[in-house]
This record gives C-alpha cells, structure tokens and sequence, in this order.
C-alpha cells in the first residue's frame, strides 16, 4: 500500500531540521514507509488510551502516554488549553509547522512581575444559633439546598434479570438417572446409587436440584410412605458426603426431614410402615443435628424448639407425639434430658390412662403402645447415661457438659451458654446448674413411679 506521507515532506525535515541538503529517492521512500508504520502503530496505541477514559476525544495526554508505552521520550508543550495554530511552509507545499510567535527577552524582562496570591488564612463563623442557622456568606441558604435536591437528576437504575443456573448435558443425564434409580423397584440399583452419592465428589453442581427435589417430593408424596422413605435415603447420602459443601442448603433440607418425623398422616393406611420412617428420619435429623449444628448458630435451638413444641401440644396426634420422641432420642441424651424428662409423668399417666381404658381401636392402641415405647426408651436411655457418669465420677462439676459417649459430639447448643462459658463459672453456679439434670437416684424413683414392674428388666442391667 503506498504511503499516505510524501517523500517532498522527507525531504523538508531533512533540510530544515537535519541540515541535509539532499537524500536519494529510495531512502526517501523506506523513510516515509517506516514513519508511516511508526505513526498508525502510535494513533492506535493513543485510542486504546482515549476509549479506555470514556472519550471519543483525543488528546495530547493519549499520545504522550502511548509514547511512554513504546518507551520514547514524550512531547512537551502541547497540553495548554488554546488552540495552536499551524502555517504552511511556502518553499514546501503541503508541509505545515507550528506558528510560534517571537518573543523579545528584554522586553519580557521589563515587564513588572505579576501579584503573588493570597496567603490562605483561617477565618470562624457561626455555623449555627441555637439551632438557627444565620443567613451569612459562609453558610449556603436553605433555598439553595433546596433547589440543589430538587434538581438532582435521579440515577438510572437496570434491574437485570436472574441468571439461570447452566448444567451441562453429563450432569443432566446424571441427575435424570439417579431420579429414576431412587423412584425405581430395584433396591440393588438404589443401594449402589446412595453409596456412590455418599462419597462422590463431583456432585457439588446437582446438590441445588438435589435439595429442590427432596423439598418437592416430600410436599407433594405425603402419603406415599416408600417414596418419603426413598427420599431420605437420598438426603442421608447428601449429608454424610464429606467432599461436597451442603452447608448453604441446610434451610431447605431440614423442613422435609422434620416433616417426615412430626407429619400428621404419613401413609395411606395405618398398616403402612410410616413408625419406620419417623425413626429413620429421626437419624438421618441427628447426623444434621450434629455434624452441622455448630456451623450454624441457630440450626440446633430450632430443632429442639420444633421438637418442643410438637410434644406438648395437646393439638397434636400421636404420631406426631411419637415422632418427637424419637427425634429427641437421635439429638442425644442430654437434650432428652433437659426437654423431654421434665414432661415424662404428664405424658406416661396420659398413656397409660387410655392403654387401661380399653375404649380405643386398633390403629388408636398401636399408637398408644408405639408412643409409650419411645418414653420407656428414652427412660432407659437417660437412666443408662446418668448410670453411666455416675460411676465415672460422682462428684464431677462438668455432669451438664459432657460428651456423648456414643457419637463424640458436644451436646451443648440447646443451652442458653456455651462450653468455654460453662467452664468459666465458678463451683456455686456450676452446681445450680447441674441441679437441672436429673441424678441416678432421683431417677430412678421417678421412672419406678410412672413404669412401674415394666421398668425393672431395665434396672437389672445397671444395679
């Protein structure tokens, strides 16, 4: 492409700033060529710097910074504000140069020296009054401010829609295979499938689908017992996969679990085997209980409060009853303890009343005989533990605080203190709080009270 500079131009430069008379034509040309690439490599570098300030302006600023870019020393004297005029050379037509006018140094000399500025100074002034803000020239005027506020234009806003999660087509395929494996007959396939869940780790993308399918199918399948069961399989095999990160999830996992435990009416006849999966669920909501609860600052008080609540209220069926037994059995002895020993006379004397009246039907009596179960269980347990410590050390300050020996996990986050805070009492009020936890003897007394013979095979194992 030939050049859009003249050789006449290389000419003129070389005469005039080389002091060159004359240069062949062939190394006028490779000149203009090479100066030529100089300068579009420079303008484009220039742009870059204009686009990337929000102009569409470009000024001397860019070039300099483009020049330093290619490690050439910058033009001065092209960044004041007026216009510069340029002239052409007449002995060189199309050559323009800068019209810089002549200056007399004598004549500048003479000329006085301008005033020097003003020395910055302090000055006070009343802000305000008593309140009263005083109309002087230090202060802005309420109409101004006004004015000021009135005309602010307001800023555009863009509400930008949600962005859809992407899945690509092997996850998808996955998803859609183990969703027919969970809802299928074959338990060989749906063992395999929770066992490779349980420790798979490159399932952290389906973890969302997976918690919106649990939320799904227990509201919508509430009475189909195998497929409630089916789910918590599948949110046991979440839960207990230690290379995938489900903490964020937990608010949409818990609902479904508890609902599977407290629930209403979890079947569609009463033969069904819903009691199994309130004590499977009940598991499955002790793993969350501990394995995450002190990651969270509320999960556990909320699952001791739902628990709480559905056991005393008189409103409740007995299989809601039942399965807040059992959820407090898989929490730990501890939370047994503290909220579910105090209320053990109430709810055995109500028991026993109706199992004597001999008035209930079937399915009435079997929830009566299923209810009174977990209180005689939850009793051994409680009676087994405090055994237990007993024998450890019975004059041990640390009774409300111990491990549970059956899982290692600290069962202190239904309390309204925490461990560190516990161990900084002093004796007086660590033993007022122990006072709240039932002793061996006293308990033993309660159970023999509200049992009665039926506690004994019980008590043999330990006396």
């Amino acid at each position: 492409m030939e050049a859009a500079l003249r050789k006449e131009t290389c000419q003129a430069v070389a005469q005039y700033s080389l002091g060159v008379e004359s240069i062949p034509e062939e190394v006028a040309t490779a000149v203009i060529e090479d100066a030529e690439y100089r300068l579009r490599q420079l303008l484009q570098e220039a742009v870059k710097f204009m686009r990337n300030s929000k102009r569409t302006k470009l000024l001397p600023r860019d070039i300099n910074a483009a020049l330093r870019l290619e490690n050439m020393e910058p033009i001065f004297g092209y960044t004041a504000p007026q216009k510069k005029q340029f002239r052409a050379v007449k002995s060189c037509p199309g050559l323009y140069v800068l019209d810089d006018d002549l200056v007399d140094l004598s004549q500048v000399l003479e000329e006085s020296l301008p005033k020097p500025p003003v020395e910055p100074t302090l000055e006070a002034h009343w802000l305000a009054i008593e309140g009263v803000q005083p109309a002087i020239r230090q202060n802005p005027v309420r109409d101004q401010l006004k004015d000021a506020k009135t005309r602010s234009d307001p800023v555009p806003v863009e509400a930008l829609k949600p962005l859809k999660h992407a899945l690509s087509k092997e996850f998808q395929l996955l998803y859609d295979r183990v969703i027919s494996i969970i809802r299928g007959d074959d338990n060989e396939k749906k063992k395999a499938c929770l066992r490779e869940l349980s420790k798979q780790p490159g399932i952290q993308q389906l973890v969302p689908y997976f918690t919106l399918y649990i939320h799904k199918e227990v509201s919508e399948n509430i009475l189909f017992t195998e497929r409630l069961f089916s789910v918590m399989q599948l949110t046991r095999a979440l839960i207990s996969n230690s290379n995938i990160h489900i903490d964020p999830y937990l608010h949409q996992i818990v609902p479904p679990v508890l609902t599977c435990i407290l629930g209403k009416r979890l079947c569609s006849k009463w033969t069904d085997p819903h009691w199994d999966l309130r004590d499977y669920s009940s598991s499955v909501l002790g793993i969350i209980y501990h394995q995450f609860g002190s990651h969270s600052a509320t999960l556990q008080t909320r699952v001791a409060r739902s628990l709480t609540s559905a056991l005393l209220d008189d409103e409740r069926p007995l299989t809601t009853r039942y399965g807040a037994i059992v959820g407090f059995l898989s929490l730990g002895v501890r939370e047994v303890q503290i909220c579910l020993m105090p209320h053990l006379p109430f709810l055995s004397r109500k028991i026993e009343t109706e199992l004597e009246s001999n008035d209930a039907d079937s399915e009435r009596r079997l929830s009566l005989a299923k209810v009174y179960g977990a209180l005689l269980l939850a009793a051994h347990v409680c009676l087994k533990q405090n055994n237990q410590d007993t024998k450890k050390d019975a004059d041990s300050d640390d009774v409300v605080m111990k491990e549970d020996t059956k899982d290692n996990a600290e069962m202190s986050s239904i309390y309204t203190f925490h461990m560190d805070t516990y161990n900084n009492l002093d004796s007086e009020e660590k033993n007022r709080m122990s006072s709240f936890v039932p002793k061996f003897d006293s308990l033993m007394a309660v159970l023999y009270e509200q049992f009665g013979d039926s506690v004994f095979p019980t008590l043999s194992n330990y006396l």
